[in-house]
């Protein structure tokens, strides 16, 4: 884990006014245990590494995700904000389709238009929070529900919440999915990976992975999840979104090819107060539209410039 897991660990600890006895005492009731206060000073120091097991009662005690305890600060914060915007994108397309609505029937519901759904549920674009309340409102659910990710599997008096979707995955499940999804048999896995991290894994270690007979320990699924761009949290089931971080880093090397995206709604306005020709065009109304509207408005205008350049490169 490149030593990250260590000083996180303290961090959090210390974070939270707890001494080392204190928090092993916390993890053995809670989690019913037996760990000692030089366990976790054995943690601290890098002398010893959790298991996979611990690695995620520690993550669920301090509530924090297993790529933030266990990857580098930066890769955590990238991991942070995809997932966040993931949650929300998820959440709503499960809400509609459980409605049985189509995008453009929710869209004449909450009054935006259909391209605004659809860019919300892509990720692209999040509402402002009247939106989100009208979304809130329309489904009866709170704004925890469309904004977190609900596949925490029991809450402390262990019920189920109705909710909460389920999954029974295991860490191998996974595995052989993203080897599937990135059109892998398992053999050019195992040789890219290897090639990659410079392991010497066979074909058989890989077979046991997949068919859960064996897990992989935690520095090794760490590098499976970097292989694959994905959260360690999606591997080890804690949540149902893969958030396929290559799907974020393209977003962003979109970004930084282009200075078409806004931050603000007074960003985006500046810019279609500066587009003469839609000025020209007319047909609406600045003064009456909602941020949102703003924000979709710049969007749909930088999004048609960027065609036309690309078509006439």
């Amino acid at each position: 884990m490149d030593n990250i897991f260590y000083s996180k660990l303290k961090s959090l600890r210390q974070a939270n006014h707890l001494t080392q006895e204190q928090l092993a005492n916390e993890l053995n009731l809670r989690y019913h245990l037996n760990e000692s206060k030089a366990t976790i000073s054995q943690f601290e120091n890098n002398k010893r590494i959790p298991d996979l097991d611990r690695l995620i009662n520690i993550a669920d005690y301090f509530h924090i995700s297993l790529d933030f305890l266990c990857c580098s600060a930066n890769k955590a914060k990238d991991l942070e904000e995809v997932t966040n915007k993931s949650f929300f994108s998820h959440n709503l397309r499960k809400l509609r389709e459980k409605n049985n609505l189509s995008q453009c029937e929710l869209s004449k519901m909450l009054d935006v238009s259909n391209g605004a759904i659809s860019k919300w549920e892509n990720g692209q674009r999040e509402p402002d929070l009247t939106t989100l309340q009208k979304i809130a409102t329309y489904f009866d659910v709170s704004y925890d529900y469309l904004l977190r990710d609900r596949t925490v599997l029991l809450n402390s008096n262990n019920i189920i919440d109705e909710n909460v979707i389920m999954t029974y995955d295991k860490p191998g499940d996974r595995i052989k999915k993203l080897i599937k999804k990135n059109g892998l048999s398992q053999k050019e896995f195992v040789e890219k990976f290897n090639e990659k991290y410079g392991y010497s894994d066979s074909e058989a270690t890989i077979s046991q992975y997949v068919n859960n007979k064996r897990t992989p320990e935690i520095d090794k699924m760490v590098k499976i999840a970097n292989f694959f761009n994905v959260t360690l949290d999606y591997i080890m089931c804690r949540t149902d979104i893969d958030s396929d971080m290559s799907i974020y880093n393209k977003s962003r090397q979109d970004e930084n090819k282009t200075s078409l995206s806004f931050s603000t709604p007074q960003e985006a306005l500046s810019f279609i107060l500066k587009q003469d020709m839609v000025a020209d065009f007319g047909g609406y109304d600045l003064d009456n539209m909602s941020d949102d509207e703003i924000m979709e408005m710049a969007d749909d205008i930088a999004d048609m410039l960027k065609i036309i350049s690309r078509k006439h490169k």
